[in-house]
């Protein structure tokens, strides 16, 4: 296990990119101050976000950090063709970690003590630039919109594909699939579920109210509950993961073995178990995040859009609208239903019209 401060030289590997030695030991105050940030609410996202801003730390090399430097990076990932989404959150990560550094310049009394006034209000102006750092223009469908609307034909076909493994990753698949088509959690939600998050509701049918967690750390406002065929694999599932607390939906070897029941599976592992059940099952290819954007589609079509966007977990509506893959097919349909133009009463009316 690497030390923190082996962590905060990969880190800032060429200096913060604002103070670089002007500092004595700035680095490890800046770790520090990442490290207390509550801006991101789950070890999750603090893993994410460090990663985007290692790589373009290392990307800059000794390069000192401002608004131009950022956009220049910026429009080389879009050159490589990464997603407008993935732009967007690497800029995120990025204005994370330069207010960081803001942070730091406007409350520390150490940093305030060392640098000359003048010094510091000019590094602060510069971070103040950096923070209004824009992403590249694009034509791509950006982040939500790019997904699409999976029909249920499909996800029949996903799930028969899941049931001729009669495995224990046949079992920990369908209860995943299933209650990502019921529930439509993140991926990451999907991930971090632990058995303190599932409760046994009462009654006859098989049922369990599922507690999730999404950004910000933040619970949902109201706690979903599984039922019907999707409780059945969960209750299948439990059957044989076992009772032990840990992670729900664990890592299993190549010979069928439960492993790290303490150890939540990764999203990277759940993108890479639901390409191969979409390759098996013969559909278009499909996203975890697109199971989200099938759920909410429908729920705004059948209860509007503040239910939509309470299931959802969004502060904001707007957000949850993006979601809308059925909006193209809702518009047609009002057209259709709208009262028709009255019919030419005849050619010569026409023609007369026209002289």
């Amino acid at each position: 296990m690497p030390s923190k401060a082996s962590q905060v030289v990969v880190l800032v590997q060429h200096g913060d990119g604002f103070l670089n030695g002007l500092v004595p030991d700035f680095a490890r105050m800046l770790d520090d101050q990442l490290s207390a940030s509550s801006a991101l609410g789950s070890i999750l996202s603090e893993r994410s976000y460090r990663g985007d801003v290692l790589r373009f730390n290392q990307w800059r090399g000794d390069r000192p950090i401002d608004k131009a430097l950022i956009e220049k990076y910026l429009k080389h990932l879009s050159r490589q063709d990464y997603s407008p989404s993935y732009i967007t959150r690497i800029l995120a990560s990025i204005r994370w970690y330069v207010n960081r550094i803001r942070d730091l310049l406007l409350d520390d009394a150490i940093l305030r003590s060392l640098l000359p006034p003048e010094e510091r209000k000019a590094i602060i102006e510069t971070a103040e630039r950096c923070l209004v750092a824009k992403t590249p223009r694009g034509s791509r469908a950006v982040g939500i919109e790019a997904g699409r609307y999976i029909p249920v034909t499909e996800f029949h076909k996903l799930m028969a594909e899941c049931l001729q493994d009669d495995s224990k990753a046949g079992a920990r698949d369908r209860a995943m699939i299933a209650l990502a088509w019921q529930l439509g959690p993140r991926v990451h939600e999907i991930a971090g579920l632990t058995m303190k998050d599932i409760t046994l509701a009462k009654g006859t049918a098989p049922g369990y109210f599922v507690r999730i967690i999404g950004k910000g750390n933040k619970q949902r406002p109201v706690t979903p509950r599984l039922v019907g065929n999707a409780a059945r694999y969960l209750q299948n599932w439990l059957a044989v993961r076992g009772e032990a607390p840990g992670a729900l939906f664990c890592f299993i070897s190549y010979r069928g073995n439960l492993r790290r029941l303490d150890k939540n599976l990764t999203p990277k592992t759940l993108h890479s178990i639901l390409k191969d059940r979409v390759t098996r099952a013969g559909i278009p290819s499909t996203t975890w995040h697109d199971f989200r954007r099938t759920i909410l589609s429908d729920v705004i079509a059948r209860s509007g859009l503040t239910t939509a966007q309470h299931l959802a977990g969004h502060s904001s509506s707007a957000t949850t609208a993006r979601y809308d893959c059925l909006w193209r097919e809702n518009v047609q349909e009002a057209i259709n239903y709208r009262p028709d133009a009255p019919s030419p009463t005849s050619a010569g009316h026409l023609k007369s019209h026209h002289k």
